[in-house]
């Protein structure tokens, strides 16, 4: 009977010891993996972010290119345009018209700086983003390292048990 019992606590103590490895080795071995992936999610967000800011300067330039397209065909087919844009911006008058006393101010086209979308960032990339720093990185390297080896030397590397032959 005590025999029983005293395998169903070995039993008990080896499953708690094989969870405690098993939980120390994993964490260990998730805080290694983010360690490892910080720099290239660093990498990949600062790309994002470039390639927002060169599509809203693309999307500006299509912008100015289509406005420009609809200018030089009113200038080319429209002489009451070109007439009126005369009078504006150079002075031109007809003979007999009398300037206005105020002075009307045009605005030619510009390209405004727009800033580009951002998308928030996901729960990975938060994650990542308390590893950027090198000195982060690196301690969190050896920690995980440290806690793997920990992990083996405390519990020992789980293994089937072995069939006793009685």
């Amino acid at each position: 009977m005590q025999e029983v019992e005293g395998r169903s606590q070995s039993v008990g103590a080896g499953a708690l010891r094989s969870l405690a490895f098993w939980a120390l080795a994993l964490t260990a071995m998730a805080l290694f993996g983010v360690s490892v992936l910080a720099q290239p999610m660093a990498d990949r967000r600062a790309a994002l972010h470039r390639q927002a800011i060169e599509q809203a300067r693309t999307d500006q330039l299509q912008q100015l290119a289509d406005d420009l397209t609809v200018l030089q065909k009113a200038l080319a087919d429209d002489p009451e345009y070109v007439a009126r844009r005369a009078r504006e911006e150079l002075g031109y008058r007809r003979s007999g018209e009398r300037p206005l006393p105020f002075d009307v101010e045009t605005t030619g086209l510009r390209i405004e700086p727009v800033a580009p979308v951002e998308k928030p960032m996901t729960r990975w990339e938060c994650l990542c983003r308390g590893f950027e720093r090198p000195v982060a990185r690196s301690a969190a390297m050896v920690i995980s390292v440290m806690a793997l080896a920990a992990a083996m030397l405390l519990f020992d590397i789980p293994t089937r048990p072995r069939q006793t032959r009685a």
